[in-house]
């Protein structure tokens, strides 16, 4: 092959990169991640100014091509430019996803996975993994890692915006392994090894507390969370519930779809939330029934309550189909859409636009005030696990209960 027709190789790689990035659109709606498996057709006349810029990155190329001594792989270089343009954007939501990510995102929590077993989130004030939640009989709980650990190190990886989604990688082994771990803990810095084991998620969890109370905390908004949340749920309204409890304490938020499925068979008919994308266009996901229960719920969150929580949270206010009991929560309203790429084997996720609540709540920034305020004990005030016979906001969510009437 000729070098003049190599380089038409590479222009025309670089030009379908471009194409296909431009490609990205809002298929539907999520806190987290939206997850797309079909491209939308290329709009024209939306490339302004792309000429000089492809021209720039095929002059790129071009010199790495005929400069370089050693073998190239050209697959893997358009791979790591289509990474560069979004870790060029100031937002860590904003990122290339890699095809076997973008697998685990379709999968859901059907599958199991080799890690520790917890719930985590980027925490923007350390740049560290932080652990929102850790499963119940996880490699994590026997191994005395709680709620509100950072991970500041993990192996040989700093964390920090740039490698938060490497570390998540890097904990998620095919096969069982040993973690060199630096964390932070009440201000403390501490290090050891932990060893990974295969963990079934569980985003979902139920109990029925004294007084024939219903208790469903949900983790995270998974893909399937919201079937596991309806077995849960309809496993323990057979025992003619008092009331019912939903805990979002600590839930980072994920896919708006699993939310508003499960909001759609507690609420009454009412618009749910509303999406503003950067032109202005709104969109709305409504109730069309009227599915309010006949019993008193209650909705638990607390400053570290994020995204789809927020939607769930804000959603019952508005609609007045519970009341809403903690602090007022996190204040994550930007939505991602996740759009798997028509010309390559991996995804783009992109910040798309902002959600409001049905009165009109700029989510972000902002937060959900709940109906009824109540902070933790000092003891707890910043601790993420709380015991549940000192468990201030659950002991009021229970009153509230016991004194509303049928």
């Amino acid at each position: 092959m000729s070098k003049e027709n190599d380089k038409r190789l590479v222009i025309g790689k670089i030009l379908n990169v471009i194409l296909a990035i431009a490609t990205i659109s809002i298929i539907s709606i999520c806190g987290y991640v939206i997850l797309v498996e079909k491209n939308e057709k290329i709009k024209t006349g939306e490339n302004r100014g792309s000429d000089k810029y492809l021209e720039q990155i095929k002059e790129a190329m071009d010199l790495v091509r005929e400069k370089y001594y050693g073998e190239i792989d050209e697959e893997a270089l358009v791979e790591g430019a289509i990474e560069g343009i979004m870790d060029s954007i100031d937002d860590i939501y904003t990122r290339y996803v890699d095809k076997e990510e973008f697998s685990e995102m379709v999968q859901g929590t059907s599958k199991t996975y080799t890690g520790l077993g917890v719930h985590i989130t980027y925490d923007a004030e350390t740049e560290g993994v932080l652990i929102s939640n850790v499963m119940p009989n996880s490699p994590a709980e026997k191994q005395g890692l709680l709620p509100g650990d950072i991970f500041l190190k993990v192996n040989d990886t700093y964390s920090s915006s740039k490698t938060y989604y490497d570390i998540i990688d890097t904990m998620k082994n095919e096969e069982p392994t040993t973690l060199h771990i630096i964390y932070l803990r009440d201000g403390e810095v501490l290090e050891g090894d932990f060893t990974t084991e295969i963990v079934i998620p569980n985003p979902v969890s139920k109990d029925i507390l004294e007084g024939n109370i219903g208790y469903i905390r949900i983790f995270s908004f998974d893909v399937g969370t919201s079937t596991e949340f309806f077995k849960c749920y309809d496993e323990i309204m057979k025992s003619n519930l008092k009331g019912l409890i939903i805990d979002l304490r600590n839930n980072p938020g994920g896919v708006v779809d699993e939310a508003c499925d499960i909001l759609k068979k507690l609420c009454p008919e009412g618009i749910l939330v509303k999406m503003v994308d950067k032109d202005g266009t709104e969109r709305v996901i409504s109730n069309s029934e009227n599915n309010k229960l006949d019993i008193p719920l209650v909705v638990l969150v607390n400053g570290s309550s994020a995204s789809a929580s927020e939607i769930f949270s804000g959603a019952i206010k508005d609609l007045e189909a519970g009341t809403v009991v903690g602090t007022k929560t996190y204040g994550k309203g930007i939505v991602q859409s996740v759009q798997k790429l028509r010309l390559s084997e991996g995804a783009v996720s992109v910040t798309t636009s902002k959600y409001y609540t049905a009165s009109g709540v700029e989510i972000h920034k902002n937060g959900i005030e709940p109906n009824v305020t109540v902070e933790q004990s000092e003891k707890y005030s910043k601790k993420w696990y709380v015991p549940v016979e000192e468990d201030m906001q659950l002991k009021r969510a229970i009153e509230i209960i016991n004194e509303t009437k049928k």
